[in-house]
């Protein structure tokens, strides 16, 4: 019975401390290194894995594959169901360019960004239009940073 007491004593201060444990700390604006470097890739990604022609949509799946983990893979394997379908009849071009871009938080090898994305596009039949987005993007790095989320803003 004693040790059933001290043991619940243990866990009952374990938990405190760790209910009391600072979260880990936001680096994005102390280490620069590392805010470049995930600003550097999830922008490469972003534009890699949301530009296409329709003449060769699989180098984008491909680049897509490399980059998108998880949920984001998932959510781009719906879209890009439409885009295989589409694309073709369409003859079009999409030109994604992030304009803007911007680490959130930075905790280790976790990030959360909020990009900007300008999209032209080019039809055969209807010429040229152009849009914009708003993504919240969540990465993590495993060797290199992987998006592991996005959300349209």
């Amino acid at each position: 019975m004693r040790i059933a007491v001290i043991i619940a004593a243990l866990a009952a201060v374990a938990f405190f401390l760790l209910d009391q444990a600072p979260p880990m700390a936001n680096t994005a604006l102390v280490d620069t290194d590392a805010t470049s470097q995930v600003e550097a890739q999830v922008k490469t990604a972003i534009e890699n894995s949301f530009s296409y022609d329709y003449t060769d949509t699989a180098r984008t799946e491909k680049a897509a594959r490399a980059v998108l983990v998880g949920d984001a893979m998932r959510q781009y394997e719906r879209l890009f169901d439409q885009v295989r379908a589409q694309a073709a009849q369409q003859k079009l071009v999409l030109v994604s360019s992030v304009r803007a871009i911007a680490v959130k938080t930075l905790s280790g090898d976790d990030a959360t960004l909020l990009v900007f994305v300008d999209q032209q596009a080019v039809r055969a039949n209807n010429g040229n239009t152009s849009t914009y987005a708003q993504l919240r993007v969540v990465a993590h790095k495993a060797g290199s940073w992987q998006v592991t989320g996005l959300t349209l803003l």
